[in-house]
């Protein structure tokens, strides 16, 4: 409806069309190994306690995004690429290499009248 509001939270589309080099290391150079632009599938297995997830997911460039919202008719009033706060840095150190690369990305537009 018009004046209507969208949030949307996501994978930031520069980490998911790469990674860091290292896994272990908090200092690791990230490597945009596939082509940002183009949109590509992701399958992502994940082990954590010994229980096994695979997360799917869909690479699109920032400018998908924008542009299905401006077809759509919304207007940006607010993007965000937040790090993580300081005291998950404390309890998990390697997410620091999250301050150099962005990992999420938080829109808010609204449906023009």
């Amino acid at each position: 409806m018009p004046g209507g509001h969208l949030c949307l939270a996501i994978v930031h589309p520069l980490a998911s069309a790469g990674d860091f080099v290292d896994e272990e290391s908090a200092e690791s150079a990230f490597l945009v190994s596939r082509r940002y632009s183009d949109a590509f599938r992701l399958v992502e297995p994940l082990e954590r306690d010994g229980m096994t997830m695979v997360f799917h997911s869909e690479h699109r460039p920032l400018s998908a995004y924008t542009g299905a919202l401006e077809r759509a008719g919304f207007v940006i009033e607010s993007l965000r690429e937040p790090l993580p706060a300081d005291d998950v840095l404390r309890d998990h150190p390697r997410m620091q290499r999250q301050q150099r690369v962005p990992w999420f990305l938080h829109v808010r537009a609204r449906l023009d009248a």
